[in-house]
């Protein structure tokens, strides 16, 4: 027999006869065989529950001890803590090991169930750490509590007064803590099992039932923590949901996941390939993403299944926003209303892209002071059928739904990854009226608009409207920014949208050659070896003859438009250029192109390159 069996059985007759003294209705009670039953029952199934791990697209599960590990946890939650300041860290052993009862806080996604799962199993290991004293775990999911089930009617269930607990059935909430169970008090009676077992209560998911139910589990484990001490509470909730004081609980919130961790749990599930998988994921635009545990995971899977992450990282960006906003809960079968009728997960979407909008182009900063938050919500919130003053509690529920964006610091609201941000911003921008205004934000924030173009449904379009206007080429005249475009190139690259081969994209993509005038070429020399962009430059060739007098003594090549019907305003941005020679020359010998060149009389002539690609200016035809 277990070492936790047998001190069940020796702690269940002092529990019966405590029971009898307050029984003097002399009511029938359980046999003690009935509770030895209902509890060896509840740790049976739970030690099932929390052996493994499933998600949604996953054909088997996976096991929790070999696939997960200790994470780190801090003492004082992050909506407390000054930006980039410290505080203790803990292991996860803490829980157990200290005798104190403990609030375990986690974004959704952060491990908080996943940890209440390898701290239960390891109580029931027959050899444990010395530090720990406790003989058992016991184990209450509010998710499986019914409207009219409380933290205590479940543990009388775990511990055998199912039926007397049944009898009970249309009682409220309110008025259950005044109930009797066997004549005593059913808290009286669910602490004195909790004392006697010497047990571990962990009550997982404080933030999975309504916001007036939560009130009566968190003032029952209140109840419950004064009147124990050699058991002991360890409970769940997200962060976005602390927002009152628990009385006689210590707070620890999980830390997001640093290198060390994420290479160990890569191993974990991949072997020798995670090292190719952090190879390949240091590489993409979303690799913030790894630090969240549910995130890595799915991240994981992918990588495990296919081999490679997907082409595009926008569909990465889709995949993680809808997992958080509707599908990590959906697939628990968890429901969360929103306070707001027709604030649906969709709206949340919409609402969130227009959040960083602003404070991507309008404030320019990561993190926002709530007084600037709410500037911004005052902007938005009628678009959305928001009331102005909620902002603050606008803003709660969706860190507690979502975990998109979190609080930080005492007065600081901010997303939680900035691949997130520029994602969300880039999906507002698209889903925008295009204005003369976008240009302007290649000098702030050119990443952005690298993944605009990606993730909408036209990216040659969207990059042509981008650049080929006057507009644009006054932004970079005037505000000198060879390297914002630089930086869009790369960060296009990263993107890998899929171009179409057309006019309006070679256009596009000369007037970017010009903007880089005055830096080297490697990434624009990148683009132009793929198909779409370089056959769409040769193709554009046709209607522009080299200036030969404006070129001959320099690195570049001026290029004057001829073709009539394409010197309309929409295209005025690419009338005349200057690109550096070598990626002309590039073109011409690479995509078999042609092109013409112009003498001082206005004559046009066929266009030739020599030996090392030195151009022939030859009026032979």
């Amino acid at each position: 027999m277990n070492p936790f069996l047998s001190f069940i059985l020796a702690a269940i007759p002092p529990v019966v006869d405590a029971v009898y003294r307050y029984n003097k209705k002399k009511v029938r009670l359980p046999l003690e065989s009935d509770i030895e039953y209902a509890i060896s029952s509840h740790l049976k199934e739970c030690n099932n529950w929390a052996r493994q791990i499933t998600f949604f697209g996953m054909s088997t599960p996976i096991d929790v001890d070999c696939n997960t590990i200790p994470l780190h946890l801090q003492t004082t939650p992050r909506r407390f803590r000054r930006i980039n300041s410290s505080s203790c860290v803990r292991n996860e052993s803490f829980l157990i090991e200290d005798r104190e009862s403990f609030l375990l806080l986690g974004d959704p996604g952060a491990g908080k169930t996943t940890t209440i799962k390898r701290l239960f199993t390891s109580l029931l290991r027959e050899s444990r750490s010395d530090k720990d004293s406790y003989s058992c775990p016991i184990l209450v999911r509010i998710r499986d509590l019914g409207n009219r089930e409380t933290v205590v009617k479940r543990l009388l269930v775990i511990m055998g007064f199912a039926s007397f607990v049944d009898g009970m059935k249309d009682v409220s909430l309110d008025d259950f803590k005044r109930a009797l169970v066997c004549g005593m008090p059913a808290s009286d009676l669910a602490a004195e099992f909790l004392e006697r077992l010497n047990c571990v209560l962990f009550v997982d998911g404080l933030d999975e039932s309504t916001a007036e139910n939560r009130r009566v589990y968190i003032d029952e484990i209140e109840e419950l923590s004064h009147k124990i001490s050699t058991s002991k509470i360890v409970a769940t909730c997200r962060s976005g949901d602390y927002v009152n004081v628990v009385e006689g609980f210590s707070v620890l919130e999980i830390m997001p996941l640093d290198a060390s961790q994420i290479d160990e749990i890569a191993e974990s599930w991949l072997g020798d390939d995670y090292v190719t998988f952090n190879r390949e994921i240091d590489r993409l635009p979303y690799n913030d993403l790894a630090d969240r545990p549910l995130i890595l995971t799915q991240l994981l899977f992918l990588f495990k299944n296919d081999g490679s992450f997907p082409e595009q990282p926008s569909s990465i960006y889709q995949r993680i926003v809808s997992l958080l906003l509707r599908d990590w809960d959906s697939t628990r079968r968890i429901k969360r209303a929103s306070k707001y009728a027709f604030f649906t997960p969709d709206k949340k979407a919409l609402f969130l892209s227009a959040i960083s909008f602003y404070m991507t182009f309008e404030y320019r900063q990561r993190v926002l002071v709530k007084s600037e938050f709410l500037k911004i919500y005052s902007s938005v919130c009628e678009d959305f059928g928001l009331p102005l003053e909620d902002g603050v509690l606008v803003a709660q529920e969706i860190e507690s739904h979502t975990g998109l964006i979190v609080h930080s610091g005492f007065d600081n609201i901010e997303f939680s990854h900035l691949s997130i941000q520029e994602y969300l911003c880039a999906d507002y921008i698209v889903k925008s009226p295009f204005t003369e205004t976008v240009r302007e934000y290649f000098t702030s924030y050119p990443e952005v608009l690298a993944l605009a173009v990606s993730i909408s449904s036209t990216p040659s379009e969207w990059i042509a409207n981008l650049v080929l206007n006057l507009g644009f080429r006054d932004v970079v005249y005037r505000s000198k920014v060879d390297l914002a475009v630089a930086t869009f190139l790369r960060r296009l690259m990263l993107e890998r949208p899929y171009f179409k081969s057309c006019d309006r994209l070679g256009l596009a993509f000369l007037v970017l050659a010009e903007a880089m005038e005055d830096l080297e070429n490697d990434i624009l020399m990148e683009w132009m070896k793929s198909i779409p962009v370089g056959s769409s430059i040769a193709s554009v060739f046709r209607l522009y003859a080299i200036d030969k007098d404006a070129s001959r003594a320099s690195d570049m090549y001026v290029l004057r438009m001829q073709c009539s019907q394409f010197k309309e305003k929409s295209y005025a941005g690419a009338r005349n250029l200057s690109v550096r020679k070598n990626i002309i020359n590039f073109i011409l010998s690479e995509q078999e192109a042609s092109i013409d060149w112009l003498d001082k009389d206005g004559l046009t002539y066929p266009f030739k390159l020599g030996a090392r690609k030195r151009p022939i200016w030859s009026r032979d035809a």
